[in-house]
């Protein structure tokens, strides 16, 4: 078979399966199989395809068709223009993510220094806020070794290891110490929904990092009622919430911090995703 055709061949399998984006999934296993771009594969159209690279490809699929993510196939993401690695220890970071990392990168004084991200997963929003803030430090607390270990990994591969340090810590760390910002992109879907949520998330992604207790609200709770212990005066708390959540975040800051100013940032499909608020 030549590249054209498979690529035709993965993407009716895709199709025939209801995924969505079947040609652009098609495009980007194939790439991971030849480790090339995808603008070369197109120039490689009439070439003909071993059999073991076809081999390969099919396997791929196949892992795709059981609905595993492509990212946990391929083993790596783009997250705000950065590569970054990624496995079932972890959540797989999405574009909504980007506006967090953006929200903090715009909003940041230079007289700041010290950022705290709660829930370092992946470790994509720190390593997105230290590539883009040069006099960034950050502190990055994780509860799951797999995916401390994952982020350290990533931290490593973008030269990073000085500036970004995990944390093993659920929420917190223990060690009491002031940040100019604090952000988070916490567990916020109510427990009794994970399972009717997409395959792709709900059989492959770890649900401690989505479950954020009966309301989704959990961990709003526990930061918000942290941040005068942690986040110094004049500081900036980003996090990212779910659709439908953005009055209720906004009253359990203004409870727990009389006189925060909030303000909060929709997403590409105009739903609230982002709450800043001002200490």
């Amino acid at each position: 078979m030549t590249i054209g055709q498979l690529l035709q061949w993965g993407a009716e399998a895709l199709r025939q399966k209801g995924i969505e984006s079947q040609e652009l999934e098609s495009e980007i296993l194939l790439s991971f199989v030849f480790k090339c771009g995808r603008d070369r594969l197109f120039l490689r159209n009439s070439e003909q395809v071993s059999k073991n690279l076809e081999l390969k490809f099919k396997r791929a699929v196949s892992q795709r068709l059981t609905r595993q993510p492509w990212q946990y196939i391929t083993g790596e993401t783009e997250f705000y223009g950065l590569k970054i690695k990624v496995n079932q220890n972890a959540l797989i970071p999405r574009p909504e993510t980007e506006l967090l990392a953006e929200a903090v990168i715009k909003r940041w004084q230079p007289e700041w220094s010290t950022v705290l991200d709660i829930g370092a997963g992946s470790g994509a929003i720190s390593i997105a806020l230290a590539k883009n803030i040069p006099n960034a430090r950050i502190w990055a607390s994780e509860i799951s070794p797999g995916a401390g270990a994952l982020a350290t990994r990533n931290i490593r591969i973008h030269g990073l290891s000085r500036r970004v340090k995990i944390v093993k810590a659920d929420v917190f760390p223990v060690k009491k110490q002031r940040y100019d910002c604090i952000v988070s992109n916490p567990p916020y879907i109510p427990s009794g929904q994970l399972k009717s949520l997409q395959p792709e998330v709900s059989l492959y992604e770890p649900w401690q990092a989505l479950d954020g207790g009966r309301d989704g609200l959990k961990f709003y709770r526990l930061i918000s009622k942290k941040l005068k212990e942690y986040l110094n005066p004049g500081g900036l708390v980003a996090l990212e919430i779910g659709q439908g959540q953005g009055k209720k975040v906004r009253q359990i800051l203004k409870t727990c911090n009389p006189g925060m100013k909030i303000e909060i940032l929709k997403d590409y499909a105009k739903i609230g995703r982002i709450v800043l608020g001002y200490r």
